[in-house]
This record gives structure tokens, sequence and C-alpha cells, in this order.
């Protein structure tokens, strides 16, 4: 099992490194607030769990605190992205250093379909 240490800060947190399975829901919208559960194992709470949103370049990078429910249950809710596109999911437990298996996430555009018909077409009606 590999361990990551974060060195920087006056004690050393030493945690094994996580192992990512799933996550769900796979997608949701570019305005985030989508509440996402990672499945894996050897997840520890702390309070410096963070998700990494990836995607290229990097500094379309986005980063949400999330909170570890079991030892292989993270929730996060979801950052808002700039653009829709699929974002490669990555944990820290110590906040710096992620840990990346492949799993992804598709933000998307959402939008709203008005019917305005009788205010157009006074005449016609919809049956």
């Amino acid at each position: 099992m590999v361990r990551s240490c974060d060195t920087d800060s006056s004690t050393e947190l030493c945690l094994d490194s996580p192992t990512l399975a799933s996550v769900s829901p796979s997608g949701g919208p570019l305005s985030g607030l989508t509440v996402v559960s990672i499945f894996g194992s050897d997840f520890v709470e702390t309070n410096e769990t963070v998700v990494e949103f990836k995607t290229s370049p990097p500094s379309g990078n986005r980063y949400a605190n999330a909170t570890v429910l079991s030892s292989s249950y993270i929730k996060v809710i979801t950052p808002s992205v700039p653009s829709a596109s699929i974002y490669t999911v990555n944990v820290a437990l110590n906040g710096q250093q992620f840990v990346s298996s492949g799993l992804t996430f598709q933000f998307y555009c959402t939008f709203v379909m008005l019917i305005v018909v009788n205010r157009v077409f006074p005449s016609f009606r919809v049956h």
C-alpha cells in the first residue's frame, strides 16, 4: 500500500493512499451544486479532504472540500465550471497529494425551453 505524507506542516500527516472505484452520478450541470458520491477504499476522515475536478488546460481545474462518511464513501458538492466538458475526479485526503484512478464526471449545459405561443400567434391554439 502506498502512503502519502504532508511534510510541509509542523506535524506530519501520513495516510494510506485511497483507491477510487466509482462516482455517482456521472454528470451534472456546469453551474455545479450536484451532490456526488465517490466510492472506494481506505478513505480516512480528515479536515483536509479535497476533490479535484481536473481538465486540460490545468487552469480549468476546480476543487471542492469533501466529507468522508466512511472508509469507502466520500460525499462532495460539485463546484461550478466555466464550460461543459469531461473532468477527471481525483481525491486528496491531506488536501495536497491527489490520487487518480481515471474516474470522470461530465459537466453539461442545461437549457430552459420556453413556449410562448399565444403571445406571438394569438389566434393559434394548442389542442
